[in-house]
Order: C-alpha cells, then sequence, then structure tokens
C-alpha cells in the first residue's frame, strides 16, 4: 500500500514540475494531452536535477526533496496559468458515448487492467530488465557496486549492466526504492506501466487533437493498447517502451507546431535510452526542417524553429552528455563498424512481417501508410510526421544491417523491441492520412 502511495505521489510530484515548465511555452490550449506531458516532462527535469546532485555529493532522499521543493514552488507559482489547461471532466460526458465507443473504452481497459495485474503479481524475469535497468537501480538505491568514479570497477553499476546506458529510468526506480525504504518488484517495472499508459492516452488525444472525432481516438487508443508486445512491455521493466511514449507525445507538440515542447520530449527519449540520441532526434530534425522547407514564413522562423527545437532537445540532458564525455563513455557497448549483412534485408523482413509480437500490425499500417502517399504527400504537416516514422524506419533497417547490431536481428532479440518504438508514431500517420482523406477535398492543408 505505501509503495502504491509513493507511485501516486510522485506521479503528481512530476506532473506539477513538469506542468509549471510547460506553461511556460504552451502556446494554445490542448486539454487532452497537457498532462501527459507535463507528467513526461517533470519526469525528464527531475531525474536530470537528481542526478546533479548526486554528482554533488548529496544522498538520493535529499536530492529529491530538493527536486519536489522545486516542483512545489514552481506549481504554486504558476498555478493560475497551469489550472487554464486541466481538463474539464463531466460524468454527462459520459452519456454521449455510443455502443461502439463503450465497446472501444472495455477494451482498452481490459488490457490496462492486464498490464497492472502483469506489474502487480509477475517478476522481474527478463534479462536486460535484470541486469542494465533494475540491477543498476538497485545497485544505486543500495549505495553499493555504484560509484561516479570512473576509475573504479563499480562505475555507474557496470558489474550488473552496460554503463553507456543513460540513468533516467534507474534513477527514477531507485527514487522510488528511496521513497520506500526497500526495494520490491513493482519499484523495479512500474514506469514501465506508464509508459504504457502515456502511450495509450497519448495516441488518442493526439487523434482527438487534429481530427476532434471521439470514435477515431479511441479506435486508435484500442489499436496500440492491442499491439501484443505493447502490453507485455507494459510490466517487462525494460525502457524501449519509454522511449516510445516521450516520442508519440513529441509528435503532438510537432502537430501543435510547438518546437520547444516536441525538443523537451525529444529530450526524453534521449535520457531513457541512447536510441533517442542516435534516431529520433535526428529524424525529428528531419520532420520540422521538411515542414519548414514549404512553410510560409521567413528564413529567419524557420531556422529560429530548428534552433528552438535543437536547444530544447539538449539543454536538458547536457549534465549527462558533459559527463559521459569526460569519463570516455561512449554510446553502444558493442564495438562500432560498418559492414553489410547480405541476409539481413530477409531477417529484417521477417521480424516486422511475420512476428507474433505484432501480429499483422505492421503489414497493414505499411501498406495503408503507402496507399495513402498521394493524399499525405500534399499536406505539410502529413509529410513531415510520414518522413519522421520513415526515417526512423530506415535508420533502424541501416543499424540493424550494417552495424554490429546485426547479431540482435540474427537472434531475434532486440529488434522486436526496437520496432515497437516506432508503433505509437505508424498508427498517428496511419490516422492522420485516414483523417485527411476525408477532409483534404475541401482543405489542402489541415495543420498549416
Amino acid at each position: 500500500m505505501l509503495t502504491f502511495l509513493i507511485f501516486l505521489i510522485h506521479i503528481l510530484l512530476n506532473t506539477l514540475l513538469g506542468a509549471g515548465i510547460v506553461s511556460f511555452f504552451q502556446d494554445s490550449k490542448n486539454e487532452n494531452s497537457y498532462l501527459l506531458e507535463s507528467f513526461a516532462i517533470g519526469f525528464v527535469l527531475e531525474t536530470i536535477l537528481i542526478f546533479i546532485l548526486l554528482l554533488s555529493g548529496l544522498s538520493l532522499m535529499v536530492s529529491f526533496l530538493i527536486a519536489s521543493g522545486l516542483a512545489l514552488i514552481l506549481g504554486g507559482l504558476r498555478f493560475q496559468k497551469i489550472k487554464t489547461f486541466l481538463p474539464k471532466f463531466s460524468f454527462s460526458d459520459l452519456k454521449n458515448l455510443k455502443i461502439y465507443e463503450w465497446i472501444l473504452v472495455a477494451l482498452v481497459v481490459e488490457k490496462i487492467g492486464f498490464a497492472f495485474w502483469q506489474l502487480a503479481k509477475t517478476p522481474t524475469y527478463f534479462d536486460d530488465a535484470l541486469t542494465h535497468w533494475s540491477g543498476r537501480a538497485r545497485a544505486l538505491f543500495g549505495g553499493i557496486n555504484w560509484s561516479f568514479d570512473a576509475s573504479v570497477q563499480e562505475f555507474l553499476g557496470s558489474q550488473f549492466g552496460n554503463k553507456e546506458y543513460p540513468l533516467g529510468v534507474i534513477i527514477r526506480r531507485a527514487t522510488d526504492a528511496t521513497l520506500n525504504g526497500s526495494w520490491n518488484e513493482f519499484i523495479a517495472r512500474s514506469d514501465s506501466f506508464l509508459f504504457f499508459i502515456l502511450i495509450i492516452f497519448g495516441v488518442g488525444s493526439i487523434i482527438y487533437q487534429f481530427s476532434k472525432t471521439r470514435w477515431m481516438a479511441l479506435a486508435g487508443a484500442f489499436v496500440v493498447s492491442a499491439i501484443p508486445l505493447h502490453f507485455y512491455h507494459a510490466a517487462a521493466g525494460y525502457v524501449d517502451i519509454g522511449v516510445e511514449a516521450f516520442a508519440v507525445l513529441a509528435i503532438g507538440a510537432l502537430l501543435r507546431k510547438e518546437w520547444i515542447l516536441t525538443g523537451l520530449l525529444i529530450a526524453g527519449t534521449m535520457w531513457v535510452k541512447n536510441d533517442g540520441l542516435v534516431l529520433f532526434f535526428p529524424a525529428f530534425l528531419g520532420g520540422i526542417a521538411l515542414f519548414q522547407l514549404f512553410a510560409d514564413n521567413s528564413w529567419k522562423e524557420k531556422i529560429k524553429s530548428l534552433a528552438q527545437y535543437s536547444f530544447a532537445a539538449f539543454v536538458p540532458v547536457l549534465p549527462w552528455i558533459i559527463f559521459r564525455s569526460l569519463h570516455n563513455v561512449g554510446i553502444s557497448p558493442i564495438k562500432s563498424g560498418f559492414v553489410w549483412h547480405s541476409d539481413a534485408p530477409s531477417l529484417f523482413l521477417q521480424s516486422v512481417f511475420n512476428s507474433p509480437s505484432s501480429s499483422i500490425f505492421w503489414l497493414f499500417c505499411t501498406l495503408f501508410i503507402i496507399g495513402t502517399a498521394p493524399i499525405w504527400l500534399k499536406d505539410k504537416m502529413g509529410r513531415s510526421i510520414a518522413i519522421i516514422f520513415i526515417l526512423l524506419l530506415s535508420a533502424m533497417f541501416v543499424l540493424f544491417s550494417c552495424t554490429n547490431a546485426y547479431v540482435f536481428l540474427q537472434n531475434q532479440t532486440t529488434i522486436h523491441r526496437s520496432i515497437m518504438q516506432l508503433a505509437g508514431i505508424a498508427i498517428i500517420v496511419v490516422f492522420y492520412a485516414y483523417f485527411l482523406m476525408g477532409f483534404s477535398k475541401s482543405k489542402n492543408t489541415v495543420i498549416d
């Protein structure tokens, strides 16, 4: 009971911290995703601040109290602004739901319930979750086999997992264990469940954001919740689902042309896993650049948007980047190299289109995106979010086909959860294209 209470309080504090920051940059009222974005950004900023305070010699508990104090102060100072964005809900709204919408709601609730049951009733049983993420987090919590001194074997908990991996979820889990007074299985994987919730509600709110159609939003939420690998990763303790959660919310901010918020959310992808730095940051940069290329504004404004995005993406994670550079910590634990593997294309296609972890999902998305290309290619924002998805998919193909990551394609391990990172974005692209099919005749550019 105490663990769950800490879980809820920590969510509230993160949301308050994030909301205080986001209130400075939110240009448009978007009630559906505001709290989601606030929590995600608060998650990043709190753990980054704790990382800095830990480096200065403070304990986890003191670092958390300082971060929480900042959240309370900032939330209080910005409360009048924050409350104007809070969702307005009435139980009378439920009366307007159609029977098929109730069915979609029930199906989504069932998936969430199953994921929570897994979290509460099953142990951590996957290798990377036990070592890189929970193992290192438990070492940080216990203060044993953990050090920020690069000259010792315990540097960043490298006895348990790879020191090259970022510390976002590690610090989060260690902080929750400190507040709880002990380590348990709920703490070891609860952030996976939170990311699952962010993805479901993020996809739904973003689809509603551009379509203003309730059944489309519910359908999108159901589809993303029903992908087999998703609701298992909701309690697996891996961080790939975290990368996806931040990327989905970043798409929502990008659709509103809020470049700073987009950058802050992409910072989250970089802080939970290096995929964010190598794959997601450049892909989103390419998508924004493509939008600005055809936007009806000055070159000064075009460059400004790219600069705002890049600045917001790197400033939060700059302490980690500097720390890693000073101590010669690389991006990947495997040796770099560029070698073409002739059987990689067939293995990659098999992993995407013939996998029980995703069923027919990727086949449908691919055929639909290709089939609707003449429609979304005419829309400025449609081109941008589609090119982000295409760039990410292409980059993953190159990564697994032409580098030493090929071994993870060959043994069919990492490839599936890496591809899963793109699922939420793919669903948004599909629903956006479907939306354009109904409105493109009367309006060439929906989001101009």
